[in-house]
């Protein structure tokens, strides 16, 4: 199957039409034209930008532009695979911060007991100390 571009490429000449008159009527930079039918997407400002584009390009041609632009998100937008890959990415790195807390939350209680028995300590020597004097 072709690509967006491709298509609205394909369907521009078929019917004779320059991207001057695609540009003229849709009031679309010739640029951006350009760019779609050749797939540079990266050359457009920013995906919305890039959907009203198309969808007004293929309106334009006598397309169905929601077809096209749905065309242009599969494309665009990750697949199942790389999605759900993420979110696991983004859950370990949550459960990375829990284990981060709970060391230090162990930690501090370890710090804690240790200042308490030397505090105790040092208690028991001043009172031994007291005793003998």
């Amino acid at each position: 199957m072709a690509s967006v571009g491709e298509q609205l490429k394909q369907v521009r000449e078929d019917k004779n039409i320059s991207l001057d008159d695609v540009a003229n009527a849709t009031k679309i930079s010739k640029r951006y034209l350009q760019a779609i039918e050749e797939g540079n997407y990266g050359l457009l400002p920013a995906q919305a930008y890039v959907k009203g584009c198309i969808y007004n390009y293929a309106r334009y041609l006598g397309l169905d532009p929601k077809s096209m632009v749905e065309q242009y998100s599969k494309l665009i937008l990750p697949n199942e695979d790389n999605f759900e890959s993420v979110t696991t990415i983004r859950g370990n790195h949550r459960n990375n911060k829990r284990q981060v807390a709970r060391k230090r939350v162990v930690i501090l209680l370890i710090v804690i007991v240790f200042l308490i028995l030397c505090l105790a300590g040092l208690v028991f020597w001043y009172g031994k100390q007291l005793g003998q004097g």
